[in-house]
């Protein structure tokens, strides 16, 4: 399965394909305690879904349900990491 993600010029769209998947997420900046997390970014889609991606001490977390549950990284914080705004 191919997988990439980017960021459309000109405002903070994420394209994340998966196969024929499209999902597209507007991006925006999470604002946490800095001693807690830094950076974070809150991704909606179209139908209002939201998930909250950040870095901490332990990594790259999620509020999604494949990071949650399964405790690796998700869809999202690899995507993020993919356009540069979260370092591995």
């Amino acid at each position: 399965m191919q997988r990439t993600a980017r960021l459309s010029h000109g405002c903070r769209l994420l394209w994340l394909t998966m196969g024929k998947k499209i999902d597209v997420y507007a991006v925006e900046d999470a604002r946490p305690d800095p001693s807690v997390a830094s950076p974070a970014f809150r991704l909606t889609k179209p139908d209002g879904t939201q998930y909250t991606v950040h870095r901490d001490r332990h990594g790259i977390g999620c509020t999604c349900q494949d990071a949650t549950y399964r405790q690796r990284m998700c869809k999202h914080g690899k995507a993020l990491v993919a356009v540069g705004l979260i370092r591995k």
